[in-house]
């Protein structure tokens, strides 16, 4: 297959004046969907503490207190697979829109 100089140049000047693709992050932020996984957030009040959701974390970062009625998630080791928010029977753990989760300070990755 053959390409000739003027197809290159046509496809170069149809780039050159759209719109980029990309966004100027940090400064704008793009917009996620209504099912996007970011930071848990856990609603204490609505818990039951039934520990469904330590049953099925397939990585094991969630620790039910039980005498508390709350849990503590582990982002660091949390793969944000949903299960828990799946499971839960009266939706305590939802998902947030939150998806800088980059820290230096190990304590600010627990949900509590």
């Amino acid at each position: 297959m053959v390409v000739s100089v003027f197809e290159i140049i046509k496809e170069a000047l149809k780039h050159l004046f759209s719109k980029p693709d990309t966004i100027n992050y940090p400064l704008s932020k793009r917009e996620v969907g209504h099912e996007f996984r970011g930071r848990h957030v856990f609603m204490e009040e609505r818990c039951t503490a039934c520990g469904l959701c330590e049953e099925r974390c397939p990585s094991q970062c969630i620790k039910l207190l039980e005498d508390e009625k709350r849990i503590i998630i582990d982002l660091d080791a949390c793969m944000f697979c949903g299960l828990c928010r799946d499971v839960c029977p009266v939706d305590a753990i939802q998902f947030s829109d939150e998806y800088e989760l980059a820290t230096s300070n190990k304590e600010e990755l627990f949900v509590d």
